[in-house]
């Protein structure tokens, strides 16, 4: 037939039965039409810069087909997977080879296991060591992104180490076809990190009692002059994406805050020690940043604290859930730090 055809009309003059052939055949490979469209409440992973160094996610646009775990392939896909089935090395893979990542955070984070919450400390760890080129989104736990999640994964047979085995190419032709597509679209251009952002620090000293300032008027020792004990805080204002934290630290700073103050503020109360709260941002996630920044500009209360803590072997730490000792290590002085459950330690 398509040797006696002059041209391209021709072929279709006596081809009526092969057209039966290929038509099914062109409406089965072609796009399935849209028969519904969901909308989630997404936040892409955080980009900052520390000393020079980028962090985080830098893209945000996102287009494409959607793909779980065990059926992503190509740089075409975007993969949408569940935190806790999330590994490490897989995530490293995805940020090379994949075109974007939507995460579906737990419902219930505390009715996690011990090793579970452990993991998904060390995942984002590992999510924030480096910069990621593909767009990274966190979206709340939502029943229909999880069905959409389970619809769109593909396991046929696992092997005795549980990693997926693919079939032959045919199956997984058939399985394409009649599977569910389903396409991730986020508008929006590139983000670019603020070089104008500020670390705040608030501090505030205990003022002097009344009595000690009739002291003073009577040509007694100063306020100043009283050894300062400082009580400190951090907030953590970001992590893998922007929600509102805990910052159980802050809140107990401020509770301790409240209590002295009116211990301080009795009438006949002389305290031996000033009493300094420092609360700065940026904690574990940036090196401390802001505590760093405030010892910079108190070069000589560093000194004199470190004399007292040397002196007279008091330190008084506020840290919940860490227990590790830490090391701040600048220039000749060394400031030791250790941490205890919302706890003191005196000789």
């Amino acid at each position: 037939m398509f040797e006696e055809a002059e041209n391209f009309a021709d072929i279709f003059r006596g081809g009526l039965p092969y057209l039966l052939i290929a038509l099914p055949v062109l409406l089965i490979c072609s796009a399935n039409p849209v028969l519904a469209s969901s909308e989630f409440s997404v936040q892409r992973m955080s980009q900052f810069d520390v000393n020079g160094v980028a962090y985080g996610c830098r893209a945000s646009a996102l287009s494409l087909e959607a793909k779980s775990l065990y059926t992503w392939s190509t740089g075409r896909h975007c993969v949408v997977a569940k935190l806790q089935d999330l590994t490490i090395d897989q995530f490293r893979e995805i940020r090379q080879k994949a075109g974007g990542l939507v995460i579906l955070l737990p419902q219930h984070v505390s009715d996690m296991t011990f090793e579970e919450k452990e993991h998904l400390i060390l995942l984002e760890q590992a999510m924030l060591a480096q910069p990621n080129s593909i767009p990274i989104y966190f979206s709340p736990y939502n029943s229909e992104l999880e069905r959409i999640i389970t619809d769109i994964t593909r396991t046929t047979s696992k092997n005795i180490e549980g990693k997926t085995q693919r079939t032959s190419a045919a199956t997984e032709l058939l399985s394409s076809i009649s599977a569910n597509g389903y396409q991730v679209i986020v508008s929006g251009a590139s983000h670019l990190a603020s070089k104008n952002s500020r670390i705040p620090i608030i501090q505030g000293e205990l003022a002097a009692t009344t009595k000690i300032l009739k002291q003073m008027e009577s040509g007694g020792e100063s306020n100043s002059k009283l050894p300062l004990i400082l009580i400190t805080s951090h907030l953590n204002t970001f992590g893998l994406y922007n929600e509102y934290p805990l910052n159980a630290d802050a809140a107990v700073l401020l509770t301790l805050a409240d209590i002295f103050s009116k211990l301080h503020s009795t009438p006949n109360a002389v305290p031996k020690y000033r009493l300094l709260f420092l609360l700065t941002e940026s904690g574990t996630l940036l090196n401390f940043q802001g505590a760093k920044k405030w010892l910079d500009e108190n070069v000589q209360l560093q000194v004199q604290l470190l004399y007292f803590f040397l002196k007279k072997k008091i330190l008084c730490s506020l840290k919940i859930n860490m227990q590790n000792a830490a090391l701040w290590n600048k220039g000749r002085h060394r400031v030791y730090y250790r941490h205890f459950n919302c706890g003191q330690e005196s000789n």
